[in-house]
């Protein structure tokens, strides 16, 4: 069955070849989501479905075995920063390497390539959750989210490592933690450094980005805004 479809102000309208279509809302719009087969006119228009709706879609469609791997990698790169936690995916951090290694190095940085030398990264983190693969290039952006972890009641570390380029598996800056992902089996957990989320250290670090952090924000807006006009 042929069809085209628009995702509009976050329902779907379902065009097909006789030129009948069917509305995809309701209680029941992730059910009816999930059965769609891909269309590369998603590609464009994800970003009106909500942000905790994309990445599952793209799971789906990925273990479907409907996407190539040129469309995995746009997919990704267009919707991974701004859906949702990860965390509540029900995904195993094996199927998440798995995922990005299939799609190559994705990022949403036109002209950003994979490093090709070892590079330091950081990671705030509650303890119990040291082990993950979203990490920053950015020190200040990890003591951040250890030392919130720490304001709000629960016991928190800043992380620093160095990471072979082979185990990075993309990078994004569109929020402002310059984002690196990684798989994990890439450390040398042995030479990995933990501070406490209650040093000075790290909140000196969370003070500087609140104020930087603040700043460069405003100016990534700023630039988004020139390039729409």
């Amino acid at each position: 069955m042929s069809y085209s479809a628009l995702i509009t102000t976050g329902k779907v309208l379902v065009r097909h070849g006789d030129g009948s279509h069917v509305l995809v809302d309701g209680p029941d719009r992730w059910e009816q989501l999930r059965e769609l087969p891909f269309d590369p006119v998603f590609i464009e228009e994800m970003g009106f479905l909500s942000h905790f709706e994309r990445m599952p879609l793209i799971i789906t469609w990925h273990n479907r075995g409907q996407l190539e791997t040129d469309e995995l990698n746009r997919l990704l790169s267009d919707n991974w920063s701004h859906s949702g936690y990860a965390a509540d995916m029900d995904l195993e951090e094996w199927e998440w390497v798995e995922l990005f290694e299939t799609a190559g190095f994705v990022t949403d940085t036109p002209g950003y390539v994979r490093p090709t030398a070892p590079l330091a990264i950081y990671r705030g983190a509650r303890l119990g959750g040291e082990r993950g693969w979203s990490w920053s290039t950015d020190r200040d952006v990890a003591a951040w989210f250890a030392r919130r972890s720490h304001d709000f009641g629960t016991p928190a570390v800043l992380l620093s490592a160095t990471i072979a380029p082979a185990y990075i598996l993309g990078a994004f800056h569109d929020r402002n933690e310059a984002e690196v992902l990684i798989d994990p089996d890439g450390l040398e957990w042995s030479e990995v450094q933990i501070i406490d989320a209650a040093s000075e250290e790290v909140r000196a670090g969370f003070d500087r980005f609140n104020i930087t952090g603040a700043a460069r924000l405003e100016a990534f807006r700023g630039e988004a805004i020139s390039d729409e006009q």
